[in-house]
This record gives C-alpha cells, sequence and structure tokens, in this order.
C-alpha cells in the first residue's frame, strides 16, 4: 500500500529515493547531501502523524539487516508485494476455517483460491486510492472482509464461519 507515499516522498526536493523493508513499517529515506532545510519535515507531513525519525545509529543498526540479504523494496515493489501478502494471508485464512470446519484439501484449498481474490482486490484498491502510510486500516476493514468471505463458503458453514474469521485479525 506504500507504492503512491513512496513515489511522493522520491518527489520531494533533496529526496533520491525512498524504500521499506518487507513489513511496511520502516521507511527508508535517501537524501542528498545537501538537502535544504525543512525536509524532515516535508518528509513527515507525507508519512503522517505516527512518523518518526532515527538517529544515524538506529538507522545504521536497521540496515545491518540488508548486509544480511534482506532487501529494501521501492515504489514499484510494492503491488507485488501486496499480492505475496495476500497469497500468503489467504493460505493462513484458508487453513484456519478449513481446520475449523474439518474441510478436506480440495475444500480449503478453493476457499483460499477465493480469500486470494477477496484480498487483492481490497489491496489493489487500497494501491489506487493512494496507498495507507499504517497497516491500522487493515483491521478496520476485516470485518467487511470476512463478510465477502463468509458469501464465499459453502452456504452450511456461512454462519459458524464469520467468528472464526473474526478472530484471526
Amino acid at each position: 500500500m506504500l507504492a503512491p507515499v513512496l513515489a511522493q516522498l522520491e518527489q520531494l526536493d533533496g529526496v533520491l529515493a525512498a524504500h521499506t523493508d518487507v513489513t511496511g513499517r520502516s521507511v527508508f529515506v535517501t537524501v542528498e547531501d545537501a538537502a535544504g532545510p525543512g525536509l524532515e519535515t516535508r518528509v513527515a507531513q507525507v508519512l503522517g502523524p505516527q512518523a518518526h525519525g532515527l538517529t544515524r545509529q538506529e538507522g545504521d543498526a536497521q540496515l545491518v539487516w540488508v548486509q544480511r540479504g534482506d532487501r529494501l523494496w521501492g515504489p514499484e515493489d510494492m503491488r507485488a508485494l501486496s499480492m505475496l501478502e495476500a497469497r500468503i494471508l489467504s493460505v493462513r485464512i484458508g487453513q484456519a476455517a478449513g481446520a475449523a470446519h474439518a474441510w478436506t484439501e480440495v475444500q480449503e484449498r478453493r476457499f483460499v483460491w477465493d480469500v486470494m481474490d477477496v484480498l487483492a482486490t481490497c489491496f489493489e484498491a487500497a494501491h489506487d486510492q493512494g496507498g495507507k502510510t499504517s497497516t491500522a486500516w487493515f483491521s478496520q476493514a476485516w470485518p467487511g472482509l470476512v463478510d465477502a468471505l463468509v458469501q464465499r463458503a459453502p452456504p452450511s458453514v456461512q454462519d459458524a464461519l464469520r467468528p472464526v474469521l473474526l478472530r484471526l485479525f
């Protein structure tokens, strides 16, 4: 969901690049050596009130993970990363539903595909609406997504499935 946010950061005078870690919880902004005054304030305005800077030591500690093989993700990577997240969540959600209702592997797999469709549609809409600066939006959207998922489940389990799904997030 951060693609538009990272792209907006990269449009700021003095910003060379903006990236995030795979979780989307940390944003790394590379600035020109001669970045003008007020750049930190403009970056914080783009990221929102929950944003805070790191000391040089804290930033270096975060970048150790990159040296160990982790990677940072740019604006062009965000939609693909969201689809990866949707796939991982789909399996988790499908397994929870399958376990709660003793579904066969085939029934569970079909539900995983339905979950992927619902989540991918939701994530694409979030990207298309300008992205998100926090993951809190997903918890708020979850009850509506559960409604959509319950409608795709076999009618015989729909009533029992709702509370199972609601407990997940």
